[in-house]
């Protein structure tokens, strides 16, 4: 009969420790293990089930080697810093070469989303201020490349670009397909605040605001736009 249990190791056992019909053989960890929650003793056979649970699989793991349970997972954010650090890296040179430092905060803005997007998710869903602050960030880079492509159509087409007119094309379609990246980001958080319409309001406002302090180059924009627009208005007066 004993011969016949040991055959098969899948067969319930009485556990030594507490008594109970509940010893069975765990086939991934190669031990005897009682199925009693106020007992779990395990063994090396069905017979000596009468060890604490808490020592071999420590020990198991340690005879590996490679991985054991005292090895820390990988920092959540060491793959973020690598790509940020690359990307800006490459930004740097670009910069350099085109004596700007459009490219290095571009390649900042993307490595940063991407990163986000791609690792750190769960802390924006999972603290509110986090996700409101990541949101307003969007925000302000997606109207910062819609102002990028602007300036750079009005410069190829006016002949005024720095480069070529392929080196301008080129740089134009890759904003392009920048801006489209930046608006599918905005679109898979438009459940978050705040909204655009709230962030153009609000850097409308705070425009105004500076340029009426004498904040520049707000406070100069503001000038030009007045000294446009009251011969107008002067003009409109003198009519009635």
């Amino acid at each position: 009969m004993e011969l016949r249990r040991e055959a098969h190791p899948n067969y319930v056992f009485v556990c030594r420790k507490c008594g109970k019909k509940s010893v069975w053989y765990n086939a991934k960890e190669g031990r005897y293990e009682c199925l009693n929650l106020e007992c779990k003793a395990f063994g090396g056979n069905p017979y000596e089930v009468d060890a604490p649970q808490n020592n071999t699989s420590e020990v198991k793991g340690a005879s590996k080697g490679n991985h054991n349970w005292r090895t820390s997972p990988r920092p959540l954010w060491l793959k973020p810093l690598i790509v940020i650090v690359i990307l800006a890296a490459i930004g740097i040179e670009i910069s350099v070469f085109a004596k700007s430092l459009v490219p290095l905060w571009i390649a900042i803005g993307f490595s940063t989303t991407f990163s986000i997007e791609r690792w750190l998710s769960n802390l924006t869903k999972k603290y509110k201020a986090i996700g409101m602050l990541y949101r307003l960030l969007l925000n302000l880079g997606i109207l910062s490349v819609v102002g990028l492509l602007i300036w750079s159509g009005i410069g190829l087409f006016s002949y005024r670009s720095v480069h070529s007119a392929l080196v301008g094309s080129l740089i134009l379609l890759a904003e392009f397909l920048l801006l489209i990246w930046a608006w599918r980001m905005v679109a898979k958080n438009s459940w978050r605040k705040p909204s655009m319409k709230l962030t153009i309001v609000g850097l409308i406002c705070l425009s105004v605001a500076f340029a009426f302090a004498g904040v520049q180059p707000m406070a100069a924009y503001k000038d030009r736009i007045v000294s446009i627009i009251s011969p107008v208005f002067n003009s409109l007066f003198n009519l009635f």
